[in-house]
């Protein structure tokens, strides 16, 4: 009973040697993939910061009058950015001189939902007015 006991046990041990060591020869094959590395020119936290104040722009017939007629670019912003930081935004994103930031809080409409009303979140939306002359070639 005993010679019987400590035969299985060995094999065991055997068995769980063998694992392991497979295991460790399988990971040693794996090749390492190198970390990539961010180059500073292209990702700054202060841009990055700055790409998420402005969440999009808008593009309404409206807003197209306004970019022809007075030079004046609408965007979504986050509703917790103040002008100071939407124009500074605006400029360091689009390389343009902002003369003046209008907001305005966008109250979500009310839509029904099955058998309740349900309601839209609300958003911030800032018109820019840009410096005679700069345009937004890429917004155009």
């Amino acid at each position: 009973m005993i010679l019987a006991l400590v035969i299985l046990v060995s094999i065991i041990a055997i068995i769980g040697i063998i694992y392991f060591r497979k295991k460790k020869e399988v990971e040693e094959i794996k090749p390492q993939k190198p970390e990539p590395e961010l180059s500073r020119e292209k990702v700054t936290p202060i841009l990055a910061a700055k790409a998420n104040i402005i969440k999009g722009i808008l593009n309404t017939e409206k807003t197209r009058g306004l970019k022809q007629k007075e030079n004046k670019y609408t965007f979504e912003v986050d509703r917790n950015a103040n002008k100071i930081e939407i124009m500074k935004a605006v400029e360091s994103l689009y390389k343009v001189k902002a003369m003046k930031i209008n907001t305005l809080i966008m109250h979500g409409k009310k839509r029904r939902v099955r058998y309740e009303v349900g309601k839209r979140p609300d958003w911030k939306k800032a018109i820019a007015t840009l410096r005679i002359g700069d345009r937004i070639e890429s917004l155009e």
